[in-house]
């Protein structure tokens, strides 16, 4: 059997993130932050893996065309395709690891964006170089294994997160959450256009946030005892693609290669992207028959 590498979670505990997460009127969703561990689909479900990840991969016509073998008659068979809102859609390769919630059957007629399922949220993995140098006896093993490969990174994208609590209320929890921050902190130091917290108790993770873009960058870190590498939480809002939540994680040798790996994360969100390609597509089609009239 051909078997598709899942992510699984493991929930982290929301108090753990208390000061930096409580900073901002996200803090509800700590539950979704996690330690990503890699099992494969087909170890836990007899089904067709494709199905079990929510792959799509029969879709045909001119919207999906981009990424097509032929240039014109739909997706390449390596590309399921995930539509996260009306205008987030995605035609990610299978190296990346692609898995939303498991679908029992692909639909029918896939010709248009629209006939693509919603999807609740979309994991996949970036792998990169930021790392370079570091020496393999520096990655701890336990019982035989290597705990984890670093420059490996986790990501889930999903639909805006709505805080229902009234403006004023989330105005108020935003104003003591960080005031808990504020107390928890004696300073702050700066790492590679992070500014980053630090932490009043032995033990507490350092908080950072920064930006490149018009998404502010947000994340935790802790260490793995007495090893160069440190493991990676981020968790923010962004108003690209109709609002999303991002989140991503791994082990990376140093906190400060953190907005670089964000900005390798964009890059291949709009590498994939469906619908802003298939629009200037679209012009280019209607500037070229405007030519010839």
């Amino acid at each position: 059997m051909n078997c598709i590498p899942q992510v699984s979670l493991i929930a982290r505990s929301p108090a753990l993130m208390r000061g930096f997460w409580g900073a901002r009127t996200g803090a509800i969703v700590l539950t979704m932050l996690a330690i990503a561990s890699f099992t494969t689909s087909c170890d836990t479900d007899s089904r067709n893996p494709q199905l079990v990840n929510g792959w799509v991969t029969n879709c045909a016509g001119p919207a999906f065309s981009r990424f097509s073998q032929d240039g014109n008659s739909g997706l390449s068979p390596n590309r399921p395709v995930f539509r996260i809102n009306d205008q987030l859609v995605l035609a990610v390769p299978k190296e990346n690891w692609p898995s939303t919630t498991g679908i029992d059957r692909e639909p029918r007629e896939c010709k248009k964006l629209n006939d693509v399922p919603l999807a609740n949220f979309l994991y996949f993995v970036i792998r990169g170089n930021w790392s370079a140098g570091y020496k393999l006896g520096d990655i701890p093993i336990v019982s035989g294994k290597r705990q984890f490969q670093p420059d490996i990174i986790t990501v889930r994208i999903q639909r805006e997160i709505v805080n229902p609590l009234p403006v004023e209320e989330q105005q108020k929890v935003k104003k003591l959450l960080g005031k808990w921050a504020q107390e928890d902190s004696t300073g702050s130091r700066e790492f590679g256009g992070l500014t980053c917290s630090i932490p009043s108790y032995a033990g507490s993770p350092p908080h950072c946030s920064g930006s490149r873009s018009n998404s502010e960058l947000h994340l935790s870190y802790s260490s793995y005892g007495a090893t160069p590498f440190v493991f990676v939480n981020a968790d923010y809002p962004s108003s690209r693609y109709g609002r999303i939540q991002v989140y991503w994680q791994g082990w990376i040798s140093d906190v400060s290669y953190a907005l670089d790996i964000d900005a390798a994360i964009w890059k291949s969100i709009a590498d994939w992207d469906l619908i802003n390609n298939t629009e200037s597509q679209a012009q280019q089609g209607a500037k070229v028959e405007t030519h010839h009239d």
